[in-house]
């Protein structure tokens, strides 16, 4: 190992080395090499059933994988999760809330999960900046899909992880919401909290991720900057195409 690699593992927030998952004779994750640095924003990409939700859950210690090593901000996901999970935050596909908690309640629930004091501050400065002020204290379930995506992106922020993992964050907002969010994960990131982005929307990965990893048939078909995999002309969705 030279220097220069020595140096990418001392900085990376993520690290999977020949990362692999199987259910039965089904390989959904193939051998998967994987380093995000710290800092970054990384735009994680693939078609459906590429192996891109596996590859999360298995970051995120909700999977164990079949074969191969995964490390997130130098631990284990699964070995050590409290560690590691205290230090990060989640948006999935589709968040998940208790039926009969407010937008506000499930904040404070998040909150007393993680331990967290003056943690209402900082929860009204994020209802404020995603637009959902005046909105707090309908039940969370009642909200539309696009109020539950932003309200998600409040609890995962809650706590000022260092690394935000990202899955369809903007999916059921409108322009407006998806700015909204575009700018405030901008900001986070110019703080310092490395981001894996997972999105359809290419041109939203386009505009903000670093690097990007197209993922195809469980293995990295490209990866890269992506200024330097753009072809004269092209955008991310004409390299995406060409990758899968």
């Amino acid at each position: 190992m030279d220097d220069d690699d020595l140096r990418d593992v001392a900085s990376a927030v993520i690290r999977a080395e020949s990362l692999t998952r199987r259910y039965g004779v089904l390989t959904a994750v193939d051998g998967l090499d994987l380093t995000i640095q710290r800092g970054e924003i990384y735009g994680f990409l693939g078609p459906n059933g590429a192996g891109k939700t596996s590859t999360i859950r298995m970051l995120l210690g909700i999977l164990r994988p079949t074969a191969g090593t995964v490390e997130v901000l130098g631990g284990s996901p699964s070995a050590d999760p409290f560690r590691v999970k205290r230090r990060v935050g989640v948006v999935a596909e589709q968040p998940a809330f208790y039926d009969d908690l407010s937008a506000w309640e499930s904040l404070a629930f998040h909150a007393a999960l993680y331990r967290l004091t003056g943690w209402d501050a900082r929860a009204a400065a994020l209802i404020e900046r995603l637009g959902l002020a005046g909105f707090e204290r309908l039940r969370a379930v009642d909200y539309s899909r696009g109020m539950r995506q932003k309200l998600a992106l409040a609890r995962a922020l809650l706590h000022r992880p260092e690394l935000l993992v990202l899955d369809e964050p903007v999916s059921g907002l409108d322009p407006h919401g998806i700015r909204q969010v575009r700018e405030l994960l901008l900001e986070e990131n110019a703080a310092g909290v490395s981001i894996v982005l997972s999105s359809h929307i290419l041109s939203e990965v386009e505009r903000t991720a670093h690097r990007v990893g197209i993922l195809s048939a469980g293995r990295l078909a490209v990866e890269g900057p992506v200024s330097s995999l753009l072809r004269p002309g092209e955008t991310l969705e004409d390299v995406f195409v060409r990758a899968t």
